[in-house]
């Protein structure tokens, strides 16, 4: 934070206020940079880190039967990093008269920015129904090979940016009526602002048509043609 106080004359005195504030967290699984294309190979819905090392390591596999999950949560890899730039512009004035006033005026603006990602099941998911398939010891195994139950994996990029604009005026006027008797008379316009995605990866909801993509009049849908 970074702050100018100017006196302009004995009854007016201004403030000037810069701040700046930041918010980073990242969160990865602890096997990360493990290539799982070298070591579950010919398994669909696995990841090729040469290509995609943000969702490397061991997919979300888990076993019928009670046993321990292997590979972290499906909810990882996810991060966020969050700016924050702030503006205030203060000003005090006092006037003497046969009433004495102190009226004070000024804005506030600053800029919120956010990038976030959330690559739930990027990393794929393997299920198995029993241990034995999974050791590729079951009746219906071919060749010592696994046999798998299920298996997904989500595709595309969840980065989004975000910003908005929030702005804010305001006046306050302090009037000494009597020595016992001071009136506060203030008023403040704030304006929120739209939020906004820099890549229009986003929707807003119109009842009775339902999401639409932001920049556009494409109501959401599955598009196969379409990757971000």
């Amino acid at each position: 934070m970074l702050s100018e106080f100017h006196s302009f004359s004995p009854n007016l005195i201004s403030e000037l206020r810069l701040g700046f504030s930041r918010n980073k967290t990242n969160f990865t699984v602890q096997d990360f940079g493990l290539n799982d294309a070298t070591v579950l190979t010919g398994v669909p819905g696995v990841v090729d880190s040469t290509i995609n090392p943000k969702d490397s390591g061991l997919p979300t596999i888990t076993i019928a039967g009670g046993y321990a999950q292997l590979g972290a949560n499906s909810n990882y890899p996810q991060g966020r990093r969050s700016n924050t730039y702030e503006l205030y512009f203060n000003n005090t004035k006092t006037i003497t008269s046969s009433l004495s006033q102190t009226v004070k005026f000024g804005y506030y603006g600053r800029r919120e920015e956010t990038w976030r990602f959330l690559d739930g099941s990027n990393r794929g998911t393997l299920s198995f129904n029993s241990f034995a398939a999974f050791a590729g010891t079951c009746a219906t195994c071919s060749g010592g090979n696994a046999r798998i139950y299920s298996s997904t994996i989500n595709t595309g990029d969840t980065l989004g940016h975000w910003y908005r604009y929030p702005h804010a005026f305001y006046v306050q006027d302090d009037i000494k009526l009597r020595p016992n008797l001071t009136v506060n008379i203030g008023l403040r316009y704030e304006i929120p602002s739209v939020l906004s995605e820099k890549r229009n990866k986003g929707t807003n909801f119109i009842p009775g048509i339902g999401p639409v993509e932001l920049g556009t009049n494409l109501v959401l849908g599955i598009n196969p043609n379409r990757v971000w």
